[in-house]
């Protein structure tokens, strides 16, 4: 992007192994803002998220102009609600899902004709019983259990958390 515009990603705390996942968004800037200020101490800063991600975007976004911090843009891109990682909404988009999935499948299965549907099902029942035998668990790979680790801690920190009031100045 050029030496006038410096570009820094950020990942969570504690990806790298070398430390714990962080336990709350509000830390999650703290931790990462000393990076872009040493480059650019008085900004402006154009700062986006991509989903869970823009959760943390705008508490840095938030957390900068509380300190007097300018910045030019604050882009959130896919970043549903922090409150919608919560187990509640959660559970009622899985139920609304598989629901509009079984009413899918409903109306496909009446279509068939009594032949039609018995060789659908048989052919279900050989390839779930192929994938049984095949899925067999290897050892984990520690790399994907850390980053499961620290993906469990971001949402349980998302969860959470609670977006103070943002006052644009």
């Amino acid at each position: 992007m050029g030496a006038d515009q410096p570009f820094f990603g950020l990942q969570p705390p504690g990806l790298d192994g070398n430390r714990e996942p962080l336990a709350s968004v509000e830390d999650w800037p703290r931790t990462s803002r000393h990076k872009s200020e040493r480059v650019r101490p008085d900004g402006p800063y154009i700062i986006a998220g991509y989903c869970a991600g823009g959760t943390i975007a705008f508490e840095l976004a938030r957390q900068l102009l509380r300190d007097g911090r300018r910045w030019r843009v604050l882009a959130l891109f896919g970043s549903p609600f922090p409150t919608s990682y919560r187990l509640l909404p959660r559970l009622g988009a899985l139920l609304f899902q598989t629901a509009g999935r079984v009413a899918r499948h409903t109306r496909a299965l009446l279509s068939l004709s009594g032949a039609e549907l018995r060789a659908y099902i048989t052919e279900r029942l050989r390839n779930f019983k192929a994938e049984r035998a095949v899925n067999h668990p290897a050892a984990p790979d520690p790399v994907m259990v850390w980053r499961a680790k620290v993906e469990r801690a971001t949402l349980a920190a998302i969860r959470r958390y609670e977006p103070a009031l943002f006052q644009a100045v």
